[in-house]
């Protein structure tokens, strides 16, 4: 807290806003009702960079390699990769409803549906040569 009490002297000091002065003038008693916010993608990115690093450190072994699966993606099973956009259909339901998103402040986006489909619609690509 001590830090966000500097933070807030600074900018009393620099736009000499009365609210900050009022904060700081009973910052105990205000410093109690302060939250700490940490978003979730925020903790995701430090647990993966954490478990990143283990892998560095740790000692790497290397295993035979086992036989791997004819198939590695959904377009190495269509000869013809210029066609995946007639072949497979356009995902529509890639929104949640208005309704839903007026009631919270979340994506738009119906992310379970969209990586659902994920492989599918990018085999969709046309690319022209």
């Amino acid at each position: 807290m001590k830090y966000v009490e500097e933070l807030l002297r600074e900018f009393q000091e620099k736009t000499g806003s009365t609210l900050a002065t009022q904060l700081l003038s009973n910052w105990s008693s205000y410093a109690a009702k302060f939250y700490k916010v940490f978003p979730y993608e925020y903790q995701r990115a430090l647990k993966q960079m954490a478990e990143d690093a283990k892998k560095l450190e740790s000692p790497v072994t290397v295993e035979p390699k086992a036989k791997e699966a004819k198939v590695a993606d959904i377009e190495e099973a269509v000869p013809d990769k210029l066609r995946g956009f007639m072949k497979y259909s356009r995902e529509q339901g890639l929104y949640r409803k208005p309704e839903t998103r007026l009631q919270d402040w979340d994506e738009i986006f119906n992310w379970p549906q969209v990586r659902k489909g994920l492989k599918t619609q990018a085999a969709r690509v046309h690319a022209q040569f």
